[in-house]
C-alpha cells in the first residue's frame, strides 16, 4: 500500500460526522454521557431543496456539539418526506450517516467532485443560508459539502467555543 494519500476533490480536513438518530433527544443524552455537549439544536424545513433530482421539501430536527475540533451532528429526519436523512430514517439506518466538509468555494468544489464522477443526492440552499450538497459514493458512503458563509463560520465557530468553554453547568441542550 502506498503512503501517498489519493487526491480528492474536497479541501480541507473533515469538519463534521452526522448521524441519523430515531430520538434526537435520548441520541443528545448518551453524547451527554460521554462528556460532548453542550448541544444546540435547530428545528429545519428545507423548503427548496432537490432530493436525486427532484424538488423535496424535507423537515428536520438537528443537534450540535463539539468533541474536540470535529463537529457532531444529529438529525432526526421528521415527518414523511424524500431526502438522505429520510431515506436512512426509513430503512432503519441511525448512526453514522455521512462526513461533511466545510468549504469557501463551493460552486468550484461541487464541479470538481461532479468531473471525478461523484453523483449529487441531495442539494439545497440552507433556506438561503449557505448552499449544501451530498454526494454518494458507489459504495453508499454519503460526503456532504457546506459553504462556508460567514454566517456558518459564526455559528459553527459558537458551538465549538460553547463546548470548549462548557463545564458541565448551565443548559445540556439549547433550542
Amino acid at each position: 500500500m502506498s503512503d501517498r494519500r489519493p487526491a480528492h476533490p474536497f479541501p480541507g480536513e473533515i469538519r463534521q460526522v452526522g448521524h441519523i438518530v430515531s430520538d434526537i433527544d435520548v441520541a443528545m443524552a448518551e453524547w451527554l454521557v460521554l462528556g460532548v455537549g453542550p448541544w444546540t439544536v435547530i428545528d429545519v424545513t428545507q423548503t427548496d431543496g432537490r432530493y436525486r433530482g427532484t424538488i423535496a421539501p424535507a423537515t428536520t430536527t438537528i443537534g450540535f456539539a463539539n468533541a474536540g475540533s470535529m463537529q457532531i451532528e444529529l438529525i432526526e429526519a421528521t415527518g414523511e418526506a424524500s431526502s438522505v436523512w429520510h431515506e436512512a430514517r426509513d430503512l432503519g439506518r441511525f448512526g453514522p450517516h455521512h462526513v461533511a466538509y466545510w468549504v469557501d468555494d463551493f460552486d468550484t468544489v461541487v464541479a470538481d467532485a461532479t468531473a471525478a464522477g461523484m453523483t449529487v443526492v441531495q442539494e439545497g440552499d440552507g433556506n438561503s443560508i449557505a448552499r449544501f450538497a451530498y454526494f454518494e459514493l458507489t459504495s453508499g458512503m454519503l460526503i456532504e459539502v457546506m459553504e462556508h458563509t460567514d454566517l456558518v463560520r459564526a455559528f459553527m465557530d459558537g458551538i465549538r467555543e460553547s463546548c470548549e468553554t462548557w463545564d458541565g453547568t448551565g443548559p445540556a441542550v439549547r433550542r
